[in-house]
């Protein structure tokens, strides 16, 4: 909660005020106390119908088999008409997806998959020039790779950082003038996955502390960009 949209008054009697043991959460005004009211996203229990501590969630850890999807997010205003490619393991929060995040320091690679014969934005860091290959943008640079795919360009993550692309769904166009665009952090890694990171608000709580921090949503109506 480290945003504050509202907060709720105590009057306490001068003595209470000595006693109670108030947490760094309390906020002291004149003669009132008030406990600052925000969101945060946390696991929750169907069958507990609660949420979870971050102690509960770890109770009983196991390493699962998950379904993954890998799925492209068409790029607005691209000279070859790339898609970023994000890998997730929970393809049911793709409905609530309001923005991608990058990696500012990794190297992505633009390819050109000769089977479909259409410009892919490939973005897994693992696939950056093992040569030093610069990461800036060379117009008309083409080179033959062995895997059926055409290098078309480099890029940092910092540079992919506020293109656009083109929502998935239709249920947060409102939305449009601030969200379905790039951001970059460093939480993104390169162990699993493209690195590129979809981000739903309302599922992660690196997604809603990203999309807050780059003014897609705020602190206050979560239902409105909750699906």
């Amino acid at each position: 909660m480290e945003d504050v949209c509202e907060g709720k008054d105590f009057n306490f009697p001068q003595q209470e005020k000595r006693s109670l043991p108030f947490g760094r959460g309390w906020m002291h005004s004149k003669d009132s106390w008030s406990y600052p009211r925000g969101f945060k996203v946390m696991p929750y229990s169907i069958g507990c119908n609660t949420p979870l501590s971050n102690f509960e969630t770890g109770l009983n850890y196991k390493d699962v088999s998950d379904p993954s999807v890998m799925i492209s997010f068409p790029l607005l205003e691209d000279a070859d008409g790339a898609a970023m490619v994000a890998w997730t393991t929970t393809p049911w929060t793709l409905p609530s997806n309001l923005a991608l995040c990058v990696n500012p320091n990794f190297s992505y690679v633009k390819a050109q998959c000769k089977v479909m014969d259409t410009a892919v934005k490939s973005d897994n860091p693992k696939s950056s020039d093992k040569n030093g290959g610069s990461s800036k943008e060379k117009s008309g640079e083409k080179k033959a790779d062995s895997g059926g795919y055409t290098i078309l360009a480099r890029l940092s993550g910092s540079e992919l950082a506020g293109k656009r692309y083109q929502p998935l769904f239709d249920y947060f166009l409102e939305l449009s003038s601030v969200a379905f665009k790039v951001l970059s952090d460093e939480y993104v890694k390169d162990d699993s996955g493209t690195g590129v990171v979809h981000c739903a608000p309302g599922f992660g709580e690196d997604d809603y502390r990203i999309c807050l921090s780059a003014g897609i949503i705020g602190s206050v109506r979560p239902s409105s960009w909750c699906c």
